[in-house]
C-alpha cells in the first residue's frame, strides 16, 4: 500500500459523488476523482452549479473537439466556474433599466 493509498476520500456510493460521476461524459480515474472531490467537499449547492456546467461543456467539448479533461483535473481546476461562450448565455430580454427608460424617452 502507497502512500496514495493512504489519502482520504469520498466513498464510492456518496449520493453527490455519484451524481457527478454519473454525469461526467469521460469516467477515467475514479479514484483519483474521489480523492479531488474530498478536498473540495462540495455543498449540495456547488454540486448542482458542477452539473449544470457539465451540462454546457460536455456538448461543446465533443463538438468543438476539444480534449475532455479528467474528472479530477476538472475538479482541482475549478473548471465549474468556466463562463459559458456567448452564443450560449442567455440574452436580455430589454437590456438594463436605464437602457429601457431611453429606449422609451427617444422612441
Amino acid at each position: 500500500m502507497g502512500k496514495r493509498d493512504l489519502k482520504p476520500m469520498v466513498a464510492e456510493d456518496d449520493p453527490e459523488f455519484a451524481r457527478f460521476w454519473n454525469a461526467y461524459p469521460y469516467r477515467v480515474s475514479k479514484k483519483d476523482a474521489r480523492h479531488a472531490w474530498t478536498q473540495i467537499g462540495p455543498s449540495l449547492e456547488l454540486v448542482d452549479r458542477m452539473l449544470a456546467t457539465l451540462a454546457w461543456q460536455a456538448p461543446l467539448w465533443e463538438k468543438q473537439g476539444y480534449g475532455m479533461p479528467y474528472p479530477a483535473s476538472w475538479l482541482r481546476a475549478e473548471r465549474w466556474t468556466d463562463e459559458a461562450p456567448r452564443a450560449m448565455q442567455p440574452q436580455k430580454a430589454f437590456g438594463t433599466a436605464a437602457e429601457l427608460v431611453l429606449k422609451v424617452v427617444n422612441g
